[in-house]
């Protein structure tokens, strides 16, 4: 009987191991505040969270709820005030909401997607126009695009390039904020069916930061609620849609079942 208990036990700690070396992502107890007039205002408060490697994993909530204080935070761009964050990969990429505004307009689309191997001085400057090429064809751009300007693009083709740059150095987590928002309905879903090709060809994790729940449940395996900078509620999107707990959750699945009706 002993022996058994024994291998039980160590049944228990394998899976715990095997568990742990999943982990892409750890945070815990992650605070931000920013310092204004009249006081702190807190950015985000005691958020807690893992993501696995290969994941697909949605961060959900209204505008201004924090989401986004997150993934900067994540992505090394904003310091926290408090908490932990393991990351256990080699790099994070960070995709932006606005591409216009994510980059220098008097770059050529070829400079923009060569820049992370410019700063990390990788490769000679054939290999790395070599690597544009490929990049351009990995997210279904035409190599003659990398002799335009970003102004001389769409909005759905500069965010493909700006993924295309977030690719270059091969990263096990992407961070994707809001990079559908700007977008008609057809490029979003343009944009989503290319994330997915991209992970079953690149096996990155993904955080998807999105105001647009349908969104997360559709590309993601679990997903978080913020709301006021605090998770109120996290697990398996099918059911945080189907059958949240908490009550700020119902209030905004009733609300993105209004906004849907009345469009």
């Amino acid at each position: 009987m002993e022996g058994v208990k024994m291998e039980n036990r160590q049944c228990q700690e394998d899976k715990k191991e095997e568990r742990e070396k999943q982990i892409l992502l750890q945070v815990r107890n992650v605070t931000k505040q920013y310092v204004q007039k009249g006081g702190n205002r807190t950015g985000i408060e005691e958020i807690s969270f893992t993501i696995q490697r290969g994941e697909f994993y949605g961060v959900v909530g209204e505008s201004g709820a924090g989401k986004s204080t997150l993934g900067k935070i994540i992505a090394g761009i904003e310091q926290k005030n408090s908490g932990t964050i393991q990351f256990f990969g080699k790099e994070i990429q960070m995709v932006f909401q606005n591409p216009f505004s994510a980059v220098n307009p008097k770059m050529k689309i070829e400079k923009v997607i060569m820049e992370p191997w410019n700063i990390r001085k990788i490769g000679s400057f054939k290999e790395r126009k070599k690597k544009v090429e490929e990049m351009l064809s990995m997210v279904g751009l035409e190599a003659s695009l990398k002799n335009r300007y970003p102004f001389e693009v769409s909005g759905g083709q500069l965010q493909r390039v700006l993924l295309a740059r977030s690719l270059m150095l091969d990263p096990d987590l992407l961070i994707a904020d809001e990079i559908t928002a700007s977008l008609d309905s057809t490029v979003q879903k343009q944009m989503m069916e290319l994330l997915l090709e991209l992970r079953q060809k690149r096996s990155f994790a993904c955080m998807i930061i999105s105001h647009d729940l349908p969104l997360v449940y559709q590309m993601c395996e679990r997903a978080m609620v913020i709301q006021k900078g605090r998770c109120v509620e996290e697990g398996n999107v099918m059911d945080l849609w189907h059958a949240p707990k908490a009550e700020e959750t119902k209030r905004f699945l009733n609300c993105v079942e209004q906004i849907s009706h009345n469009n």
